[in-house]
């Protein structure tokens, strides 16, 4: 590790190497060499070094507010001596030298200086003083969008403020899981809280305060030390934070990627329960999704007596999707693959595999394994997706379910119109209604007069957009109101995008021949919303 010169400043400035990170991770109970067996610390140097990062910056004697709850809760009390004060080691794109760092703190840095600094931000991890568990509050910049196929959609601003210097970076907090503090459910319902703060002006607790709420209602074993949450518990702490918990069992028929899609891109995380072969139970947050232009599988859901039960949605053309898994790392890829091989237990139509260790990441293993050190870095297993929780306002009542049950009826009557061989897709996703009206003055696809009734006219607080396109067309938008009851017909706003399609659409459900067909298929209030508002105008 290159050596710093003796100073009397506090802080250190490292390049950045695989060995300045590890080494600056350490502490009194864990070496460097220990460090790099570490799965997190492993995942975190590639992933630095993938966003190309140069430069490392220790500012020593750090007071977190999560670890020190932590510590307050739990480490303060022990018998041994553990520290109340962090590290946290700041990542920048490009190299700076200690006169120009000092410089930039007294404010006497050029404008150009001071903003390259800025601009170079990174991110940041917490060090904590553990013996384990090492990886604290750790907030790091997300790849790029990579031909614009990668969405990070759980993502918000975070400042962090080095010796006065204000540094934002976009991320979503991640850390590693304390065993003593949290299991792998509260890791995940910290990063889900982080992000939904900012979507419903909810509470973002603490992972020992996460655990104390959930142990409140079911107490299996004791709280602290913390042996892991049931479903129950942790619908009981998102019930904590004043907000409601879906859960959805995953079963063959459950749209999981559409699901999930449904979520992710108006910004709301979504925590996913899982089964790790060889492992057991865990829980995972899903922030963002790999969307390609062309589908990479033909259907979502099992087929009954050849016929679909699911409407043919975005989630075909979603190849991968981005988790913060505190075994692994933050925005950890997960590959999605058919179930080839389903079982009465693991009947679910797709799994996952996380993207990581590469093959070179491998060929570093073995060099550990000579070496002589036990490394705890194993290939990730398969994943399979057992449930899906997703912590809402309690004000969105109508869910995703409900409305793709519209839209499966509503494809059966377009497929009279259209054959099967046009590509069909509908993308459903929830949103809210300052987003939507902030989005639609930029949308130049839509008529002024439709656009200016839609932003003059109020609107639910949140409702579910779907979106339908045919051979990559847009062709129709219907709004439902998720405040409202899915027994209702919420459906209440439409906007065409093509005459055509409207008036075709309108002479079959107002032709005698598919008149009596199409309304038992719609339903007498679906069929008149969508006969009402396909009028040729």
């Amino acid at each position: 590790m290159v050596r710093p010169r003796v100073t009397a400043h506090p802080f250190k400035i490292y390049p950045f190497t695989d060995a300045n990170f590890y080494s600056a991770l350490s502490n009194e109970f864990l070496s460097a060499t220990v460090i790099r067996t570490k799965r997190r610390a492993n995942y975190l140097a590639k992933y630095l070094n993938r966003l190309q990062a140069q430069l490392i910056i220790v500012e020593p004697e750090y007071t977190d507010a999560g670890y020190l709850d932590d510590y307050a809760a739990y480490y303060v009390k022990c018998f041994k001596s553990y520290n109340r004060r962090c590290k946290r080691l700041h990542f920048f794109s490009k190299p700076i030298s200690k006169e120009v760092f000092l410089r930039i703190i007294e404010g006497k840095a050029t404008a150009t200086q001071r903003k390259r600094f800025v601009e170079s931000y990174l991110g940041f991890v917490v060090a904590r003083p553990l013996p384990d568990a090492i990886i604290g509050r750790t907030v790091i910049k997300t790849y790029g969008p990579g031909r614009d196929r990668r969405h990070y959609t759980c993502v918000r601003e975070y400042h962090a403020n080095l010796y006065g210097v204000d540094l934002p970076v976009k991320s979503l907090a991640f850390q590693e899981q304390d065993t003593v503090m949290a299991a792998c459910a509260t890791v995940a319902l910290w990063c889900a809280f982080n992000k939904t703060r900012d979507l419903f002006n909810s509470p973002a607790p603490t992972p020992a305060e996460i655990t104390r709420a959930a142990n409140r209602l079911v107490i299996n074993s004791r709280s602290i030390p913390s042996h892991g949450l049931n479903v129950q518990q942790i619908t009981h702490a998102i019930q904590s934070v004043n907000l409601e918990p879906e859960v959805i069992p995953i079963t063959p028929e459950t749209p999981l990627v559409s699901l999930v899609y449904a979520h992710l891109r108006w910004g709301l995380p979504v925590i996913l329960g899982v089964e790790m072969e060889g492992i057991g139970r865990h829980a995972i947050t899903l922030v963002g999704y790999s969307l390609v232009k062309n589908r990479v599988r033909e259907r979502e859901v099992e087929q009954h007596d050849g016929l679909e039960v699911c409407a043919p949605m975005v989630g075909l053309r979603i190849d991968r999707l981005f988790a913060h898994d505190d075994r692994i790392g933050p925005f950890v890829r997960l590959n999605i693959e058919p179930n080839t091989t389903p079982d009465e237990r693991h009947s679910m139509p797709v799994i996952l595999k996380p993207k990581w260790p590469t093959e070179d990441e491998l060929s570093d293993l073995s060099v550990l394994a000579k070496s002589g050190i036990n490394s705890s870095i194993k290939l990730p297993p398969v994943i399979y997706p057992k449930t899906v929780i997703v912590p809402v306002y309690h004000k969105i009542r109508v869910t995703f379910q409900d409305v793709e049950k519209f839209l499966v009826r509503l494809t059966e009557v377009l497929r009279l119109i259209h054959p099967p061989e046009r590509l069909m897709e509908w993308d459903i996703h929830l949103t809210s209604t300052n987003d939507y009206k902030e989005g639609m003055k930029a949308q130049v696809d839509v008529p002024q007069q439709t656009k200016l009734k839609i932003l003059l006219t109020p609107q639910p607080k949140y409702f579910w957009r779907a979106i339908l396109t045919i051979e990559g067309r847009k062709i129709v938008e219907l709004l439902f109101d998720a405040t409202d009851m899915s027994r209702s017909c919420p459906v209440f706003f439409a906007i065409w995008y093509n005459r055509k399609d409207k008036a075709i659409l309108h002479n079959y459900l107002e032709s005698d021949k598919f008149r009596d067909s199409t309304l038992k298929v719609l339903g007498v209030p679906f069929w008149t919303f969508m006969k009402d508002w396909s009028l040729p105008k």
